[in-house]
């Protein structure tokens, strides 16, 4: 394509960079009008002119403006005027090739970057600093009237400098610091400052520059104060800390961490920690270490930190698992009408126990003084899963697969250990144990309802219940069995918990309950109570 040199009075402002040069491109279709870019137009968007006849217009996504007779007009529909002022073709010209500048240059750092995040570069350094380089070589950009560039220009320079010599300057250290400063805002600058100071840990990997450190710290204390409740750490908002530091990219977490761990007092705190960091080891093992340091008797940090020794690998491929299970969740959980899942159910179940599973390796013998003290923790933090359990056998039900429902929910409570942790663990037990049980009623096997009962008994030695789905589920299964009063106790319960006494009436699971005078008289009873 043929290009125009520019005007004398933009020569100053000659630019290449990345393989472009910045040159007047002429607009096909429109004589005497040019696109000045970096890159031959390719739409309706950006700078053109006409230098004959002194007018041009700039469209973005951001501005819609018309240069005419030395006025500058916006929104060009209604021609407003916000100028008031008469100005040169050239002045103005000169004023949006200089912007032109500043943004394409920003946009090649951002590209980059962009860039070397995609792609599989072996020497991430090497390659920062060629584009450090290409930057450095740049003549000084022309003066931008609104938020320019110079001072990332600036920066990377001087990144690239401390590079080369593996020390920083002051000098230096100030151009950083600058940058810094001029790019915390608006989110764009962010993300670009964000970025930069990534690409800096990998160029300077032993001599990150003080003024870098301090402004990060700065940054890092305003997020644990806010996501700690003002700086003071509890067992509650452990878990919410570890999740932001776990969030940081690699190299701010030894950063947030550093913040964190002088607030971690005691031992069970820093097994709070220490636990939800688990797919981070190093960051896990320093709040091991702390609490070892504090309570040497603690059982469960004294069992943590030689598992995470042996097995980091395992944390991490736990953190993988507990992922893929959240992902897994909704598509068993929303789809409960959808007859074939195509195994996704199966998938779920099994990542449900392979976590409860991996969590139950993490605790101490149950002899250990610090069993209780290591459970309460991890029961806090919601290891023990039963969510999965619960979507599952919702699906078996609506499906009319209750006699699958009922096999598996069989193989899972035979394990009263895990039950029982499930239970301490997750909102969502006594819903799946609700489930489970009303898969046995709904499979009209008597053997079903025999079993219920003999299941019932067992959790009941170990395990108080909570919640109105299992009470009315259990007054159903006492009622099939013949056990009245049972039933009758389960049934109060669950009124006293919000179930509505009436549907109770016309289930059919209560046809035992309604056909005893006395029993039926005490259950209408309660219809009277007060907001029931």
């Amino acid at each position: 394509m043929n290009t125009l040199s520019l005007p004398d009075y933009l020569s100053d402002l000659q630019f290449s960079l990345g393989g472009h040069t910045l040159a007047l491109h002429p607009v096909s279709g429109q004589d005497g009008m040019y696109a000045v870019d970096f890159k031959a137009p390719t739409n309706t968007w950006g700078l053109f002119v006409n230098l004959e006849d002194e007018h041009g217009k700039l469209h973005d996504s951001q501005s819609d403006q018309v240069y005419r007779d030395g006025r500058v007009y916006s929104h060009v529909r209604n021609l407003r005027d916000p100028t008031g002022t008469p100005q040169i073709f050239s002045e103005w010209l000169r004023g949006q090739v200089a912007k032109l500048v500043h943004t394409f240059v920003r946009g090649h750092i951002d590209g980059t970057y962009c860039g070397l995040e995609r792609s599989n570069v072996e020497n991430k350094a090497h390659a920062v600093a060629v584009m450090c380089r290409e930057i450095a070589s740049l003549p000084p950009l022309p003066k931008a009237d609104s938020f320019g560039c110079q001072e990332i220009c600036h920066a990377l320079t001087a990144l690239l400098n401390a590079h080369e010599r593996g020390t920083m300057s002051q000098h230096e250290a100030a151009l950083v610091r600058g940058f810094l400063d001029e790019y915390s805002e608006p989110p764009f600058r962010r993300d670009l400052r964000d970025k930069t100071i990534q690409h800096a840990f990998v160029l300077l990997p032993d001599v990150v520059p003080a003024e870098i450190l301090d402004y990060l710290e700065a940054r890092a204390q305003e997020d644990v104060d806010k996501y700690s409740g003002g700086g003071k750490l509890t067992v509650e908002n452990a878990g919410t800390v570890a999740n932001l530091i776990q969030m940081q990219p690699a190299h701010l977490r030894s950063i947030y961490n550093g913040l964190v761990l002088p607030m971690c007092d005691t031992a069970g705190l820093c097994f709070a920690m220490a636990t939800t960091l688990s797919a981070t080891p190093a960051q896990a093992a320093a709040h091991a270490q702390r609490g070892l340091q504090l309570s040497p008797t603690h059982a469960g940090l004294r069992h943590f930190a030689q598992i995470l020794d042996d097995r980091s690998t395992a944390f991490k491929g736990a953190a993988a698992k507990a992922k893929r299970y959240d992902e897994l969740l909704p598509k068993v959980l929303y789809q409960r009408n959808t007859p074939d899942l195509k195994g996704e159910d199966q998938k779920l179940i099994d990542a449900e126990e392979s976590l409860n599973r991996f969590w139950m390796s993490v605790l101490p013998p149950r002899s250990d003084p610090g069993w209780e003290q290591t459970v309460a923790t991890l029961c806090a933090q919601v290891r023990f899963k039963a969510h999965g359990s619960e979507a599952y056998l919702t699906w078996c039900r609506v499906q009319g697969r209750n006699d699958e429902g009922v096999g598996y929910f069989l193989r899972c409570v035979q394990d009263i250990e895990l039950t029982q942790l499930q239970h301490r663990s997750d909102s969502h037990c006594e819903p799946y144990f609700a489930q489970g049980f009303s898969c046995m009623l709904d499979s009209q096997r008597p053997e079903h309802i025999e079993l219920a009962m003999a299941v019932i008994a067992r959790l009941e030695a170990v395990l108080t219940w909570e919640t109105v789905h299992v009470y009315y589920a259990l007054a159903c299964i006492a009622s099939r069995a013949g056990h009245l009063e049972r039933a009758l106790g389960y049934a109060k319960r669950s009124v006293d918990l919000g179930h509505k006494v009436k549907p109770m009436f016309s289930d059919p699971d209560f046809a035992n309950l309604m056909a005893d005078p006395a029993a039926e008289s005490e259950l209408r009873k309660l219809v009277d109570k007060p907001g029931k």
